[in-house]
Order: C-alpha cells, then structure tokens, then sequence
C-alpha cells in the first residue's frame, strides 16, 4: 500500500494527506525502527502537503495532522518542509480559531521527532 500510495501522492488533496497521515499514525502500526515503507510515506506525505499549489490550499487542520501524525511515529520532515508547513500555518492562524491554535501547538510541541534520512 504504501509503494501505491507513494507514486500518488502529487493526487492527493491537503486533507487526504492529512487523513492518511493520522491513519497510519493512529493505527499505531508505523515504526521508524522497522524496514518499512510506511515511515518514509509519512516523510513524503509532508513533504507533498508543503508543495506551494497544495500548501496553498492546506487548512489549518491538514497542517496540524500532519505534524502531529509525523510526530506521533517519531519521524521528521525536513527542516524546509517543516519551515513551509509553519509558515503556512502561521498566516491560518491569523484566521483561525482557538481549538485549531491549540491543536496545532500540540501538534508541534510533539514535532520533536528525529529527522529520518
């Protein structure tokens, strides 16, 4: 599944790969320790939610999954997808309400992840 999910990634809208994300990470079955595809997947999910046409149309929510289903399995994005994804977030924030705000520091008090290469 995740081979098959991986090519399709650029398909994907925010809130699919926000979705799946927090799937895989609330499945409890994603390991950064175990030679599986799925930890890379959470990478690359990431990774495809911070291209700029995505990023553009990320809720603040897609943001938070994100983050936090990274997180949660203890693997991290980039230093840049990271810097795009809080950026986007911070001009949400602007807008949003206080549960997203809150659900969104959470998110990145767990981000303290160790970067997968």
């Amino acid at each position: 599944w995740c081979g098959c999910a991986a090519r399709k990634l650029d398909t994907y809208s925010p809130q699919d790969l926000a979705m799946s994300a927090w799937g895989l990470a609330a499945s409890g079955s994603v390991r950064p320790q175990f030679p599986t595809a799925a930890p890379l997947l959470m990478v690359q999910m990431a990774r495809a939610c911070a291209q700029p046409d995505t990023l553009a149309k990320c809720k603040l929510q897609d943001i938070s999954n994100i983050v936090w289903a990274n997180a949660t399995v203890g693997v991290a994005p980039e230093a840049s997808t990271l810097q795009a994804l809080v950026h986007r977030a911070h001009q949400l924030l602007l807008q949003g309400s206080r549960l997203q705000t809150l659900a969104l520091a959470q998110a990145l008090a767990n981000a303290n992840a160790t970067p997968l290469d």
